[in-house]
């Protein structure tokens, strides 16, 4: 069995973390140089902001105050996924990092029949101990060879 561990709306995520004023406002974290959005709130994201989408094109909105933009901070960002991912191996047997919001989770030897409390306790503790919320997928591994071409 495997798992993909994959916090939600990372970014803006770990931003609430610090200021919990943040939470139900449509929020976006912008790229390196401000230049567009990286990362999207769920109200962000029903507000119709897109992915990459230019700053520019949302400044009114950004003005107004009905989006939050904040620039963004690396150095949490990085801090909060050594965390997570640390929560992650405390119950997987294997993690494979993906990125700094994403690991994959080798279950093997695990009971299918805990597979779902395990995934739910991950989250709990991701949110409980962090304030970041994380989905938990699982599936059966395919163990068929792969066709190679010589």
């Amino acid at each position: 069995m495997i798992g993909l561990a994959d916090c939600n709306n990372f970014f803006v995520s770990c931003e609430r973390t610090l200021n919990p004023a943040l939470e139900n406002r449509a929020v976006v974290v912008l790229s390196n140089n401000d230049g567009c959005v990286v990362a999207r709130s769920n109200e962000a994201k029903r507000a119709g902001i897109k992915m990459g989408q230019p700053a520019f094109q949302i400044k009114d909105l950004i003005q107004s105050g009905e989006i939050i933009a904040l620039s963004g901070n690396h150095l949490l960002y990085r801090e909060i996924s050594l965390r997570v991912h640390d929560i992650f191996r405390r119950y997987a047997p294997l993690t494979l990092d993906y990125s700094v919001d994403e690991a994959f989770l080798i279950m093997d030897g695990i009971p299918d029949s805990q597979l779902k409390a395990i995934g739910e306790a991950i989250a709990a503790n991701c949110w409980d101990e962090l304030h970041i919320p994380v989905t938990i997928g699982l599936s059966q591994v395919n163990s068929s060879e792969p066709t190679r071409r010589s």
